[in-house]
């Protein structure tokens, strides 16, 4: 009999497909981040951030919670831990918040590159929380990926001070979320997690808003439903890749953000790359294809096509 998988309930896919799998959904989940990123940036020069955070964690209670209502019933209000759920949420609020702090005393090239400690602390603490053992290889991978987000971000680390404090503890509650993510919420349906995510934010940010409160006129009110939306496109991608994947292989791929976040900048902003800024692009982009070959974990774009295994 086919083994069953444990978040959807479908026959479970060869190890090999989910390591690949779960590394797509996770670049894409990151990328739909770096773009929750360049609308906030947009949105910030007139409206308050308690209140643009808000509007994102209603928006995206808003898409999940009938979905998962509607799939899981009364499993969608109460999940089996639900204190985790709540503990995963906190953490991803407080990185928020935490990045923004440190980009008010930083430029965001040298916040950026503190806040990429977290695929360190991910493969460092991966044996000892996860049980998933991180070889030669993820920290190679690891490693080359961090000198290739210094060498985009090229930061000074002058006179750091509280600043630099911030988008540390910022890299380290991403971290300790995804790790709790992945030790503890895997058997939970994605749709659930991420109604239990918008939903502390919502809670915790409505305690806030009345003291911010501004009517956003109809051009940032469509933004901000936008950001509801890739909000919940992001969490669902990210549990989902979790769920599929050791944490000690997805870390390294954490790297594409900063591929992501340039291409955005770009686009949205004008800020055109220099010589040097693709060259630790691609420093980042191989040090994410080394560990998928290394691993074992094969991209469905490059490797070949095989027939079905028989039974």
């Amino acid at each position: 009999m086919a083994e069953v998988d444990r978040i959807g309930g479908s026959p479970a896919r060869h190890r090999l497909d989910d390591a690949s799998l779960g590394i797509l959904l996770f670049v894409f989940g990151l990328s739909i981040g770096s773009l929750q990123g360049g609308i906030s940036k947009l949105l910030a020069t007139g409206l308050p951030l308690p209140l643009i955070l808000w509007w994102r964690f209603l928006g995206l209670l808003a898409i999940v919670l009938p979905f998962a209502v509607l799939r899981y019933g009364f499993e969608a209000i109460t999940p089996k831990r639900p204190w985790l759920h709540i503990v995963r949420a906190l953490l991803l609020i407080c990185s928020s918040v935490f990045f923004i702090r440190a980009v008010e005393g930083l430029p965001l090239a040298d916040t950026i590159a503190i806040v990429f400690v977290y695929p360190f602390l991910i493969t460092a603490l991966a044996p000892l929380l996860l049980g998933e053992r991180a070889g030669l290889a993820s920290w190679i991978a690891v490693v080359s990926g961090f000198i290739g987000v210094l060498v985009v971000a090229r930061p000074g680390f002058t006179d750091l001070g509280w600043p630099a404090l911030m988008a540390l503890l910022c890299g380290v509650c991403f971290a300790f979320a995804l790790i709790t993510t992945r030790r503890f919420l895997v058997t939970a349906p994605p749709t659930v997690t991420a109604t239990w995510t918008a939903a502390t934010g919502v809670l915790v940010f409505s305690l806030l808003v009345p003291f911010f409160w501004v009517t956003p006129d109809e051009g940032q009110l469509g933004l901000l439903l936008l950001l509801g939306a890739l909000s919940a496109v992001s969490q669902i991608a990210t549990i989902t890749a979790c769920s599929k994947c050791d944490m000690a292989v997805l870390a390294p791929f954490g790297y594409t953000e900063i591929v992501a976040a340039t291409v955005t900048g770009f686009v949205m902003f004008g800020d055109l790359p220099d010589g040097v800024t693709f060259a630790g692009i691609a420093i980042i982009v191989a040090s994410g294809l080394f560990i998928a070959f290394t691993k074992g974990a094969r991209l469905p774009l490059l490797s070949r096509s095989r027939p079905p295994a028989s039974h």
